[in-house]
């Protein structure tokens, strides 16, 4: 860790949680990260080291003024990362090969123009059904919805309300 320059120094400006469900630091620059430590509190105040590429990317460690939270070396995220996403395709093709009929059953009650753009996808991608079709389906179906409750010339005007107004709206005209 001492010779690992991929790091960035901010202050803790908010802290939110305990140390048995864990904590949530804002940092100087309004971002916010949320992680478990069982014997530290971290406090307003506090310098907080975070090793990694910067926002956006992976924080592969973490130290509070001086007390290591948790760390590993690019290597290890790398060996990490590849781990997560093999468990990640293996649990994904189970839980499609589990749901296989549902979404069959769910794809054919579409709308035809809905069923012709998701055929589209799987006749590209080989992949498509275990990747990607359940949530092709769930927005699919939510489109159905959508125009199911609100009239096609307002669907522009529902799509700029405020979510709330929208929640609201569709309990509206489908109590």
């Amino acid at each position: 860790m001492n010779d690992d320059a991929e790091y960035e120094d901010t202050t803790i400006t908010e802290v939110r949680g305990d140390a048995d469900k864990g904590w949530e630091i804002k940092r100087s620059d309004g971002f916010s990260f949320m992680f478990e430590c069982k014997h530290c509190t971290p406090l307003v105040g506090m310098t907080a080291r975070f090793y990694g590429k910067g926002i956006g990317y992976i924080v592969r460690g973490l130290v509070i003024d001086g007390h290591e939270i948790f760390y590993r070396t690019r290597e290890q995220e790398d060996e990490r990362h590849r781990k997560w996403c093999e468990e990640r395709e293996r649990t994904q093709r189970e839980e499609f090969e589990a749901n296989k009929d549902d979404f069959d059953r769910r794809f054919s009650s579409l709308p035809k123009v809905f069923q012709q753009r998701i055929q589209r996808f799987r006749d590209n991608n080989p992949d498509f059904r275990w990747q990607y079709e359940s949530y092709e389906l769930f927005c699919c179906e939510q489109a159905v919805e959508i125009a199911n409750h609100v009239p096609l010339d307002g669907i522009d005007d529902f799509c700029r309300l405020p979510w709330e107004s929208r929640l609201r709206e569709r309990l509206r005209r489908n109590p």
